[in-house]
């Protein structure tokens, strides 16, 4: 393969690797096949003897026509593009690019539109996919630009060989005959700008932690489908993958695993304000945190008294498998942890939320919690820290919910039993509390009607402008995913004076009955609704139409779930130590390594102190003047043989270009002859020009000198004999190429 072939060669695999970690970590496998579709058509047309390649203008006309249209398009939003459009933009440019003429400037396009993919995907991926092309194509792309220093350099020697030959001569192939090949030159530079580009990327991830908005911890969680916050402003489509997220072992009260009778809502997150500006959920602002420490294999209790552990205890056994967060999720009530030692867990008495104290993401990979899902109004009181008196009645920003609420109450409400009205649920709790719980059920009923469709594909909903997306959802759509469904129910909840809040988490539905535990995946991330139904007691009410998410589990489920046991674990390592390495985990890697380093450093200096002793004794060996003298003895011998070592190599290397690296010594031997006898006629004023042959050199010297010119053409004919001619380098040719040699040293010139 030549040298021009295989550096487009390396540029297409960049390229297709740029492509591939930019497509995986934004999720966009239909351009991801496109995109791969097209750069193996362009690396198949551009080979053979009659490429078929784009003009460059056409190319270049092609780009901006693109970029003009994402303008128009961005001018039109009324915002500018996000990282995702820049991404494609700059991934279609690359794949016209590709089909474009293959010159020194096209090949540099092409690399700095990968650099800006590679930038893309390593800001804004999370999987483990998308990390294995970006680090290897990191490694390709410094590779890929030593290669074409070395090609433009070659190309620029090989042009001044042809400007300086001389007229009417026939054309010489241009071949360096000292110094490396382009190709060894290619290869030195290579492997050392990936271990420089290794090396630097290291100190780089070291040094500069991975860091989130605002300061905070990198806590991003789209890996595993669960996000810290309900965001009704966007209309994309929710991720569905199949990754599984974690594993959790459901053991009852008889201590044996077992499917629950309903599915488990596993909670994460807990959201009760409405934002109508950023059309978003809100989380508390005043969290009651306590704070446990983990011992190991013993449950740790989060209140000593007033909670009966005997009675519909159940346990929770959660493994997470390609989720890296600091949440701990579990079903409402949680009782009793049991962590890892050292492990710190908070408590937020107020949500009855858990997650590490820490902000290092994955700090938990294993833990198991004690629930009590039926707990009653005195045992949520108990974990609460007391009964929390009831606010004021509260109310929702977005005026238009209440008339849509009060339509589908009027229309739902439990007939033949009378509910408390608003003034008596606002004078005493106990009406409150059965008036939350009439209402609720009511609008949950209205919900899953089935006059509301369950889709997570929004691109078909149309808003008028200014329009709440929860409006929307009542009065025009009828349609959304499950935060809609649960925003609506809180939304209408909260406006007619009832305490609800939206939770965000997983729901647990694939049981593996060989494994006796729940499977749960991305695609079970999920938003229910929780109501104030006591003092301290709050019950789930799931809006989301049941039987559409079991169908949809069903359909989602493929071969390759029986597989994903070997890549997940490796997903969950990947967001665990690489996407969530923050400050606290550069922290824990530096005393790891303070850690390491102590431990290293006894052996270091048994090593030390045993060289001070061998030390010790040659300096009882050596001393004096005998002493001194084989010590200079030896260092002169040291010298000599590495001089001799240098010159030998240096000589080697000089003769290389000419015979190759598997040449035999006589080869070897003549080819230096050859080399001096050029240098001779040099020397006596002989410059040899560029696209002379050697025989034009033994003609030019021959006016100064027959005789010298006699013996250059012998030393010439030698060496063209074994090196073109396929004649042996015999004993006796290298000798007289040495007689020819010495008679060219001592010839004078007339």
């Amino acid at each position: 393969m030549t040298m021009p072939r295989g550096m487009h060669a390396l540029v297409l695999v960049t390229a297709m690797l740029s492509l591939a970690a930019f497509c995986i970590a934004d999720g966009s496998f239909v351009f991801l096949s496109c995109s791969m579709v097209a750069a193996a058509l362009s690396g198949v047309l551009a080979q053979g003897a009659r490429p078929k390649r784009l003009p460059t203008i056409v190319a270049h006309t092609i780009i901006a026509t693109i970029c003009a249209a994402a303008a128009v398009v961005a001018f039109i939003a009324g915002r500018p593009p996000d990282i995702e459009h820049v991404g494609l933009l700059c991934g279609t440019a690359l794949v016209v690019k590709l089909f474009a003429r293959h010159r020194a400037s096209d090949e540099r396009h092409v690399l700095a539109l990968g650099s800006i993919l590679f930038l893309v995907a390593a800001l804004d991926g999370t999987d483990v996919l998308a990390g294995l092309p970006l680090i290897v194509g990191s490694l390709l792309l410094p590779v890929c630009v030593s290669a074409a220093w070395v090609q433009s350099s070659t190309e620029r020697a090989a042009a001044a060989h042809g400007s300086h030959r001389p007229v009417g001569s026939l054309p010489v192939s241009f071949e360096p005959t000292a110094g490396a090949s382009p190709m060894r030159c290619w290869t030195g530079f290579a492997i050392a700008s990936v271990i420089v580009t290794a090396t630097c990327g290291v100190i780089v991830f070291v040094g500069f932690p991975r860091q989130g908005l605002e300061g905070e911890a990198w806590n991003r969680t789209r890996a595993g489908g669960f996000s810290l916050r309900v965001s009704l402003a966007t209309d994309e489509r929710i991720e569905d993958a199949r990754t599984e997220v974690m594993t959790v072992r459901w053991i009852g009260p008889d201590s044996l695993s077992m499917e629950h009778n309903e599915p488990l809502h596993l909670r994460g997150a807990v959201f009760d304000r409405y934002d109508p500006i950023s059309q978003s959920w809100q989380v508390p602002q005043h969290p009651r945190r306590e704070y446990f420490e983990g011992v190991g294999a013993a449950f740790v209790p989060f209140v000593h008294e007033g909670i009966d552990p005997r009675l519909q205890v159940y346990k929770q056994v959660v493994q997470m498998r390609g989720l890296a967060t600091n949440q701990v999720f579990s079903v409402l009530a949680p009782i009793a942890i049991q962590a890892a030692d050292g492990m710190t867990v908070a408590l937020d008495q107020s949500t009855m939320l858990l997650s590490s104290a820490s902000s290092r993401i994955g700090e938990f990979d294993r833990y198991a919690v004690s629930v009590k899902p039926y707990a009653s109004d005195r045992d949520m009181a108990t974990l609460s820290g007391g009964t929390v008196e009831p606010g004021p009645m509260p109310t929702f920003p977005v005026d238009a919910v209440k008339p849509l609420a009060l339509e589908l109450w009027e229309r739902w409400k439990p007939r033949g039993r009378s509910v408390p009205d608003f003034d008596a649920a606002a004078l005493r709790p106990l009406a409150r509390w059965e008036r939350n719980r009439a209402v609720a059920t009511a609008l949950e009923a209205a919900l899953l009607s089935g006059d509301f469709r369950y889709t997570t594909d929004l691109g078909s909903i149309v808003r008028r402008r200014g329009e709440d997306p929860i409006v929307n959802f009542l009065m025009s759509s009828r349609q959304g995913h499950c935060q809609y469904f649960a925003s609506a129910l809180c939304a209408m909840c909260q406006s007619m004076g009832v305490d609800a809040r939206v939770v965000a988490g997983f729901i647990a539905l694939e049981y593996d009955a060989a494994q006796l535990q729940y499977i749960v995946r991305s695609s079970n991330a999920h938003a229910w609704v929780e109501v104030r139904t006591g003092d301290a007691q709050w019950t789930t009410f799931d809006a989301t139409p049941p039987a559409t998410l079991q169908a949809l589990q069903a359909e989602q489920r493929t071969w390759a779930d029986g597989l994903r046991w070997l890549w997940d674990p490796l997903n969950f390592a990947w967001s665990r130590h690489v996407v969530s390495f923050d400050g606290e985990a550069q922290t824990e890697l530096a005393e790891r390594m303070a850690s390491t380093r102590e431990a290293l450093s006894r052996p270091v200096r048994a090593v030390l102190d045993a060289l001070e002793a061998i030390r010790q004794r040659l300096v009882e060996t050596f001393s004096g003047m005998v002493g001194s003298l084989w010590l200079a003895s030896i260092g002169v011998v040291l010298v000599a043989t590495i001089v001799v070592m240098a010159l030998l190599r240096a000589r080697r290397r000089q003769t290389t270009p000419l015979v190759g690296r598997s040449a035999s010594p006589r080869e070897r031997e003549l080819a230096r002859h050859y080399m001096d006898a050029l240098r001779v006629a040099r020397r006596r004023g002989v410059v040899r020009d560029a696209g002379m042959t050697p025989l034009e050199v033994v003609a030019r010297l021959s006016v100064e000198s027959p005789e010298a010119a006699m013996h250059l053409r012998s030393v010439v004919e030698s060496f063209y004999a074994v090196r073109f001619g396929g004649r042996p380098a015999t004993a006796e040719r290298c000798t007289a190429a040495a007689r020819s040699l010495s008679a060219l040293h001592r010839a004078r010139t007339p």
